[in-house]
């Protein structure tokens, strides 16, 4: 059955935020709390303003709200009364025809079109008049709602999977903490060294650019380095024999632990695959002794707190951060015995084992909500 289109300024209305004075912003928790664009994907705000404000820009929890530059994303807002900044919109459905939930799901696909249509010079701008315009599928309010009760399950057992996801990750942490304890205390209790004393190779990826190809070996750069795992989402190749000229500089293999050391500092995951890859300089591999240091517990060790600190005092800010080379080899490790290492990574490996069936899950369910989505905003169901 096909449904109706109907531009989203018949059956919406939009409330365009106010440009506060940030003389009045505060870190303070004083006065109410203001969204600005960076604040509607997470839903909440640490920014307060102290000052004169008019009623019609205070935003409730559950209200929908989109940010207008950039990526043109839209959630619910999650907190308290708030104040709607400048650059950022509230949706408001109009009951009689279109239904809040559906509103809320489809306005994804919606935002993606007209993202894909806005010329792009520095940052993307997106337009109330803009949004007005666009169409949305209009079927009948109870196949609305029925469309947003089924998307809304979706959405709630996606929730719940990444978030204990996110349990697990600190699960992790509290591990080697309760395993070493702070780092100052192991450091007290362990033999101290320098990273490239544990450490057989420490080197980044190819300074030069790759000659880039459709498919062939992976080429790593820092997005593709996450804390505890190597993403391939979004990963770029080389060809073979690319691949064997920059090679020589830097080949990860099993066992290696990455690093991001260019924009975003200090994501660290070890390499568990045995197939070939190739890095750029935004990533630095480090390639533990075996005798010395076991890389699950190295990995850990790069991410605590202590030496997230030394390597974002290390990274050079003048544009772009980067760690060097010279930095990373310097970086103070302490060394616990091998059984107690290895006790450790048992722990870490079982906990990554339900982890992992986890993620699974939160990837189905991804799946599944973009196809049941792209399903019910066709125009046809």
């Amino acid at each position: 059955m096909s449904w109706p289109n109907a531009y989203l300024g018949e059956v919406c209305s939009f409330l365009s935020g106010f440009a506060f004075k940030s003389d009045y912003f505060s870190e303070e928790p004083v006065g109410l709390p203001i969204i600005r664009i960076r604040d509607v994907l997470p839903g909440t705000s640490k920014t307060y303003y102290n000052g004169p404000y008019h009623a019609d820009y205070l935003i409730s929890n559950g209200d929908i709200l989109i940010g207008m530059d950039g990526e043109f994303n839209r959630e619910r807002w999650k907190s308290s009364a708030a104040l709607l900044n400048q650059r950022v919109c509230k949706a408001i459905a109009k009951e009689i025809v279109l239904d809040d939930g559906y509103l809320y799901h489809a306005l994804p696909s919606i935002l993606k079109r007209i993202e894909g249509e806005t010329p792009f010079v520095t940052v993307k701008h997106l337009s109330v008049a803009k949004i007005r315009s666009a169409e949305i599928p209009l079927p009948p309010l109870e196949e609305q709602r029925r469309i947003a009760a089924i998307l809304n399950r979706i959405s709630h057992l996606l929730i719940r999977a990444k978030h204990a996801c996110a349990l697990n990750e600190k699960l992790q942490e509290s591990i080697f903490n309760h395993s070493f304890g702070e780092f100052e205390e192991a450091a007290a209790k362990y033999q101290t060294l320098k990273l490239e004393d544990i450490c057989s190779q420490i080197t980044d990826g190819e300074h030069q650019t790759p000659l880039r190809s459709e498919s062939g070996v992976k080429l790593l750069s820092a997005r593709n380095v996450r804390n505890g795992y190597l993403d391939f989402l979004d990963v770029d190749y080389v060809p073979n024999e690319e691949f064997l000229r920059i090679g020589r500089r830097c080949a990860p293999v099993r066992g290696d632990v990455l690093i991001s050391c260019s924009g975003s500092i200090g994501r660290v995951a070890v390499v568990d695959t045995d197939e070939p890859l190739a890095m750029v300089r935004s990533a630095a591999m480090a390639r533990p002794v075996p005798t010395k240091v076991r890389p699950v517990f190295l990995e850990f060790l790069l991410r605590t707190r202590h030496l997230q600190q030394c390597m974002q005092r290390s990274a050079n800010a003048s544009s772009q951060a980067n760690l060097f080379q010279g930095k990373i080899r310097a970086l103070p490790v302490f060394l616990p015995p091998h059984a107690e290492q290895d006790v450790f990574v048992a722990r870490i490996l079982k906990a990554r084992r339900f982890a992992q069936s986890v993620s699974g899950r939160a990837i189905e369910l991804q799946a599944l909500l973009k196809s049941t989505e792209n399903i019910a905003f066709s125009g046809e169901i």
